[in-house]
């Protein structure tokens, strides 16, 4: 086996159990069974039980910024309403996270309360999350979709709080209820919620023209 698909192994069912049983209830001898590897074969890869955690926690986090990216890529900027934009953004975010309920677990519900170095990582990508959304808060007032005196600091907290929420209830802690509701219904019902308090409509030319003001 060649020495990526071997750390990959042992990423997965590290993962498995962090999700399983927590990451205090995990110890090293638990993943060396499961995984059927030698004590040794773990320390070639990782220092220990912190780093392994912490490998998974990035790993997931590139992967979300990756997909977002990609996204991007595919939408045809010059065609897409501001509201499509932020529908499209809630349904990948929502996705990253229903791809993958064992990280979306560990990250949504059991990370939280772990040593600093850890809950450095995990709030990583909801600060990274927050920061998108700034920068497109900002990209909307500049076209003049939103209001120039929007708090965009309190939006992209009320955003991010929605979609995390979201996925930790559907994907972690009602996993049933979300076999009636899909991806796009829950973006849906996300962006409706938010878009008429968050959109202006821009102003013609003629109407500005013949503003008084």
């Amino acid at each position: 086996m060649k020495a990526e698909d071997r750390k990959a192994l042992i990423l997965m069912y590290s993962k498995q159990l962090f999700s399983e049983y927590g990451y205090h209830m995990t110890q090293i001898s638990d993943i060396i069974k499961r995984a059927r590897i030698a004590r040794g074969t773990v320390y070639q890869y990782f220092k220990n039980k912190d780093d392994i955690f912490i490998t998974l926690l990035d790993n997931y986090f590139t992967t979300w910024r990756n997909g977002l990216a990609k996204r991007d890529s595919e939408l045809d900027f010059s065609k897409i309403t501001a509201v499509d934009f932020l529908k499209q953004r809630i349904k990948t975010t929502l996705q990253f996270f229903a791809d993958d309920h064992e990280l979306c677990n560990i990250v949504l519900k059991m990370g939280v309360g772990l040593h600093d170095n850890i809950e450095k990582v995990i709030q990583r990508l909801e600060g990274d999350i927050q920061t998108i959304i700034k920068e497109e808060l900002y990209l909307g007032q500049r076209t003049r979709n939103i209001s120039e005196d929007m708090d965009t600091d309190l939006v992209a907290n009320l955003l991010t709080g929605a979609v995390l929420r979201t996925a930790l209830y559907y994907f972690v802690q009602e996993r049933e209820a979300f076999k009636d509701k899909t991806v796009d219904e829950l973006a849906e019902g996300i962006t409706r919620v938010f878009a008429p308090g968050l959109f202006q409509k821009v102003p013609s030319e003629e109407q500005e023209t013949n503003d008084p003001s």
